[in-house]
């Protein structure tokens, strides 16, 4: 009898263990935040001497800011940010008649502190500064 009962804790334990081994990856699904903190251009996608730009992280949309060549905003851009799970993505748009993507980079919750994003496409250049902290 005394084989049966420790047999049965014994069962007990590892079935518990099994489920705490389970239940830990839901746990790894933490929340996360992007700011903004800074864009630099480097070179424009317009030729009249300025960018119209947004700045989209996951679904949302912030801006529009003027960008002439060669500047650096930082408080000016008031903070975009974004709460996000596993990753999220931020892209630079450039607004003229029609929103043109610049390009698109995906940041995950695996680095946390200050990015430096390089974004470039349609012949703009822009560096992106962004901070990622863990809710």
């Amino acid at each position: 009898m005394r084989y049966l009962t420790r047999a049965a804790a014994l069962a007990f334990a590892l079935t518990a263990g099994a489920v705490a081994v389970t239940a830990a990856p839901a746990q790894a699904n933490h929340v996360c935040n992007l700011e903004v903190v800074s864009l630099t251009s480097w070179e424009l996608n317009d030729n009249d001497g300025n960018d119209e730009i947004k700045i989209g992280l996951g679904d949302d949309i912030y801006g529009p800011w003027d960008m002439p060549d060669n500047w650096l905003r930082n408080a000016s851009l008031g903070q975009p940010d974004e709460d996000f799970v596993g990753s999220i993505d931020v892209t630079l748009y450039e607004q003229d008649l029609t929103r043109q993507t610049i390009d698109t980079d995906t940041v995950t919750c695996n680095i946390l502190g200050n990015l430096t994003l390089s974004l470039d496409g349609r012949g703009a250049i822009y560096d992106m500064v962004v901070n990622v902290t863990e809710r």
